[in-house]
């Protein structure tokens, strides 16, 4: 199809992992991945977010990091 419009006519945005809203044009938003190994299955809360949502989880991301560097 030459747009990837869906039947209510809106055009597809993505939606914030958190709150499940879309995310517009021009709003601010964090992309966060975890690696796919993780035994903690952290990945499956990979995703795009908006700024604010992403808050808490970039702090979790940012402990496991610094928490992978020694082990």
């Amino acid at each position: 199809m030459f747009m990837d419009v869906p039947a209510s006519g809106e055009p597809h945005l993505p939606t914030c992992r958190s709150c499940q809203a879309p995310i517009w044009p021009g709003q601010t938003r964090q992309e966060i991945t975890f690696p796919a190994n993780d035994p903690h299955n952290l990945a499956e809360m990979n995703g795009d977010y908006h700024t604010d949502c992403a808050k808490p989880l970039l702090s979790v991301k940012r402990a496991y990091d610094m928490l992978g560097r020694w082990g």
